[in-house]
């Protein structure tokens, strides 16, 4: 065992003088995604805590509906009041209204509220939504809180709110080619997606050039950044 002399230059605790400050979140939609039992859940529910307990305004968002959570992470007793998210994407349009009437708050928790399924409930308790439905939700939950977790199913081809919390997250994939890039350094626009080509959007040129690459893998003449 060694023992360090105190104020010697090797020491296990950091100068407090040299310890960097803590920077502050960045607002905005968080999506977390990964294979099924990597870990989504828990990650996204130790996000949204962390936010909480700086006193920040957080909506954790549970988009799987095929395995609800909502039961698992939240006993009854520890929630003020029961409603669904599938009530809220049921509607024709997602008002902000509609989505504080249905936010689910809890009794220990004053800047955390969830939005989920309820116990028993699956995805073919309510009747399908579509595209415009998720993005109207995601919109107004930003306006309603600066910081949204959301806790994404692993198979998004098929969860359509998945995708568009993914989507509305800084980050996802763009295929370059020779044509793309040349489209980029002129300041054009390129197709990105999320994990899934059918959600692809428009990535103005300033918009990704400003990102960092993640990764970078070769594949069929082109390369998936």
């Amino acid at each position: 065992m060694l023992n360090f002399k105190k104020k010697g230059i090797f020491t296990r605790q950091v100068p407090k003088e040299d310890a960097s400050p803590e920077q502050e979140p960045q607002e905005g939609i968080l999506a977390v995604w990964g294979s099924p039992g990597s870990g989504k859940t828990v990650t996204a529910v130790k996000l949204a805590k962390h936010l909480a307990d700086r006193k920040k305004n957080v909506v954790l968002l549970l988009c799987d509906m095929t395995a609800p959570m909502l039961p698992c992470i939240c006993p009854p007793s520890e929630l003020q009041g029961e409603h669904s998210l599938g009530s809220i994407l049921a509607a024709a349009h997602v008002t902000e209204p509609l989505i504080k009437h249905n936010l689910v708050t809890l009794k220990k928790h004053k800047y955390l509220t969830v939005l989920g399924m309820k116990k028993g409930e699956n995805e073919y308790t309510y009747p399908p939504y579509e595209q415009t439905q998720a993005q109207e939700l995601l919109d107004n939950l930003r306006k309603i809180a600066p910081f949204v977790v959301a806790d994404c199913g692993s198979y998004i081809a098929n969860d359509i709110l998945s995708a568009v919390a993914l989507m509305m997250t800084p980050g996802g994939y763009v295929y370059l080619t020779p044509e793309t890039a040349q489209l980029l350094l002129s300041g054009q626009s390129v197709k990105g997606n999320p994990g899934s080509a059918e959600f692809a959007r428009d990535v103005p040129a300033e918009e990704l050039l400003e990102q960092e690459i993640c990764t970078a893998d070769f594949s069929k003449g082109a390369w998936a950044v």
